[in-house]
């Protein structure tokens, strides 16, 4: 989706930039990943459609449209581009001064200094009081060797991140508090879909928790958690490895909430 966003965006507008950074360029420039991705959108607006604007850039980290005018070799057309960014390890300002109208941050659960990128990277979509270009955050918790604090931060606090907020409805007794988007793995299960394209959640949650109960009895409690956080239902699973605790924390949880509303 945000692949396809970043192309649609860069061949429907002249002279605009998006952005498309993670902690590490590996994470958006090698193979099937969204700078790939995005060029395979383009090269299809190129191939079949009236609405190819020609390449200057076809890099893996800089798509660029327009055409070279071959009387002055100067550059022309729409001028639009793709930039593939890394924010890491010691360069969070790496968005300044670009002047993007979209910034995307992938991978933002493999990102260990994602609050300090967004407090610089913010500003370059502001001017004055108005909002100038759009920032989205996205990416998987609970990835092994991950470092998702931070995402975590954002997701609890929207609001106080400038990010757009909604009411947390995933997470038990959560109602009327805020957090970011949530897309659980009953939304939309492959095999859990009915003619029309609704999702059928009963027979999903059969299918999850039987899944699970197999997992719990042959993990360890750490790759259980990490199974769980990779196939979360709730924002609570997806950041519940957060930290080094050697504790079954998904368990833990799970007996909590079954303490709490079993009247036995």
């Amino acid at each position: 989706i945000e692949a396809f966003d970043s192309a649609n965006e860069v061949n429907l507008n002249p002279n605009v930039t998006v952005l498309v950074g993670a902690f590490d360029l590996k994470y958006i420039t090698l193979g099937n990943q969204m700078m790939g991705m995005a060029k395979r959108y383009l090269d299809f607006f190129e191939t079949h459609t009236d609405f190819g604007r020609g390449y200057l850039s076809e890099l893996n980290d800089n798509i660029k449209l327009g055409y070279k005018d071959p009387s002055s070799n100067m550059h022309k057309g729409y001028l639009s581009q793709i930039l593939a960014v890394s924010f890491g390890p010691a360069n969070p300002e790496a968005a300044i001064g670009k002047d993007a109208k979209k910034i995307k941050f992938e991978e933002a659960g493999k990102f260990p200094n994602l609050l300090q990128a967004l407090g610089v990277t913010t500003s370059t979509t502001e001017d004055g009081d108005l909002f100038t270009g759009q920032i989205t955050i996205f990416g998987v918790p609970g990835a092994k060797d991950g470092n998702w604090e931070d995402f975590e931060k954002i997701f609890y606090n929207p609001f106080g991140h400038d990010c757009l907020a909604f009411e947390n409805i995933w997470d038990d007794n959560a109602r009327g508090t805020q957090c970011g988007f949530f897309f659980p793995q009953r939304q939309n299960l492959i095999g859990h879909i009915d003619e029309h394209g609704n999702s059928l959640y009963e027979s999903a949650d059969v299918a999850i928790e039987k899944n699970r109960n197999d997992k719990r009895l042959n993990l360890n409690p750490i790759d259980y958690q990490r199974y769980i956080s990779q196939r979360a239902n709730k924002p609570q699973e997806a950041f519940s490895i957060s930290g080094d605790s050697f504790f079954p924390k998904q368990l833990l949880e799970e007996q909590l909430n079954k303490d709490i509303r079993d009247p036995n």
